[in-house]
């Protein structure tokens, strides 16, 4: 499986998911990662051994057609998976099907500062939402959610520590819809399908179905000591 991560943080979550695909034996995983600035996640490619690619374009238009011309040259991708703040164009997105992971149940709490939101809205439940990208912010169509009941009010640091958990599961899900062949789209990407009968349960709907990604998963909660997922 070939995967197109387009980055700009720090990299910790993408870390994880190079690290339970690494452990899996299910299949073999490529990755093209192209960043916009120097950032952790360029740092984690060189540990592991990932070629990255730099695109420093200050308009999302062209910066979404060069990387789309990145993930041509080598050789295509199954998918790509954002971890960045900036809005990705059609003359990316139109090509490959492009994920987001927003950290907060979608519709609520769109935009920059989800976290912030939640707590200030005193909300009941956290989690966090892959989602299909379009031409809008955190509005594409959504493919997977996660979510937990929290106490009124927790700490910002401990919704952190859940949110980082919550992204690892959804990153490892999304993997886990190409290779178990569910995941399909209209033309251009512009809407995403999925059996209705894929299992869910009370924090995740749909559920990993691998069972390397649940053990990964559990082993990372225990790590953090927390029961975000399972």
């Amino acid at each position: 499986m070939r995967i197109g991560i387009v980055g700009s943080a720090g990299g910790s979550v993408f870390a994880e998911m190079v690290n339970a695909l690494a452990n899996s034996a299910t299949e073999k995983y490529e990755f093209c990662v192209i960043t916009d600035r120097k950032c952790g996640m360029e740092t984690i490619c060189r540990e592991h051994g990932i070629t990255s690619s730099r695109v420093e374009k200050p308009d999302n238009k062209t910066f979404s057609s060069k990387a789309k011309a990145i993930f041509d040259r080598f050789g295509g991708v199954d998918f790509v998976l954002l971890f960045f703040t900036r809005l990705i164009t059609k003359e990316l997105f139109s090509w490959y099907p492009t994920f987001n992971i927003h950290p907060s149940i979608l519709p609520a709490f769109q935009g920059f500062n989800p976290i912030e939101k939640a707590i200030d809205f005193r909300a009941r439940f956290f989690g966090a939402t892959l989602h299909l990208v379009d031409n809008s912010a955190d509005s594409g169509p959504i493919v997977a959610q996660v979510s937990m009941p929290i106490a009124v009010p927790t700490p910002e640091q401990l919704l952190n520590k859940c949110s980082f958990v919550q992204k690892v599961y959804l990153s490892l899900l999304l993997v886990d819809l190409f290779e178990t062949k569910v995941i399909e789209f209209s033309e251009g990407y512009s809407d995403v399908y999925l059996p209705k009968d894929l299992l869910y349960n009370d924090r995740c709907n749909p559920v990993i179905t691998s069972s390397d990604y649940l053990s990964y998963i559990k082993r990372l909660q225990a790590y953090e000591k927390l029961e975000v997922i399972i």
